[in-house]
């Protein structure tokens, strides 16, 4: 059942974004990966992949990370416990740690949750 919804879930996890709120995420994957030394090579492309809970990976010589993959579809998607994540905040962080993310494994980015 959870396999058959899941775009809808998904959509409905990033439609919680505004597109400002999208392009703020996606910019400070963009300074956390320059502060590593790693220089991503298709952060523009941000096609959600239904093998990470819908999330974007980001590729800087390899898979640098997952950005904002569904907490509900992570119980789909076991690899997300071996993957660096990249959330907004605090609250998206324990969205995925209650769906059984390790917690050492998610990047809170520290967005603010205005617009």
């Amino acid at each position: 059942m959870l396999e058959q919804n899941a775009v809808g879930i998904a959509s409905a996890w990033w439609a919680r974004l505004s597109p400002g709120q999208v392009e703020e995420l996606f910019a400070a994957v963009r300074e956390e990966a320059e502060e590593d030394g790693v220089v991503l090579s298709n952060l523009n492309a941000r096609a959600e992949v239904p093998a990470f809970a819908y999330g974007v990976p980001v590729q800087g010589g390899g898979l640098y990370g997952v950005v904002r993959p569904c907490p509900d579809l992570a119980v789909l998607s076991p690899q997300l416990g071996f993957q660096r994540i990249f959330v907004r905040n605090c609250d998206e962080a324990q969205e995925l740690v209650n769906a059984g993310i390790p917690p050492w494994r998610i990047r809170d980015l520290g967005v603010p949750k205005h617009q």
